[in-house]
């Protein structure tokens, strides 16, 4: 019986040191998936950062395009209504001499 003894100790601290080991390497995994689970957050904060830089640096685009179309628009339409008054004026110098002629011929058709 002494050897069943014997194989009976060898297997229990064979078991012992597995356990001993399993418990190591467990604590081994524990301590990488808390330094993987630190490193995904800050992954996570920096994609947050940068998509929070990328809202604003469109947002400041977008607000300099409208600003810029609006002036281009204001400038036209202020082009446009000039335009229109010097044609206006124009037209109503080239009326006036066409009445005055028109009125001089009248006078000398009388005469």
């Amino acid at each position: 019986m002494e050897i069943v003894s014997i194989a009976a100790l060898v297997v229990a601290v064979l078991s012992a040191g597995i356990a001993v080991w399993q418990g190591i390497t467990s604590r081994s995994q524990l301590s990488l998936a808390r330094l993987t689970e630190g490193r995904t957050n800050d992954a996570l904060e920096e994609i947050r950062r940068v998509s929070r830089e990328t809202r604003d640096l469109t947002e400041n685009v977008k607000s300099s395009i409208d600003e810029r179309i609006s002036r281009m628009l204001d400038l036209k339409f202020e082009a446009d209504a000039q335009s229109q008054a010097t044609s206006k004026m124009v037209t109503d110098v080239f009326m006036q001499g066409l009445k005055d002629k028109i009125n001089g011929l009248g006078s000398e058709q009388n005469s």
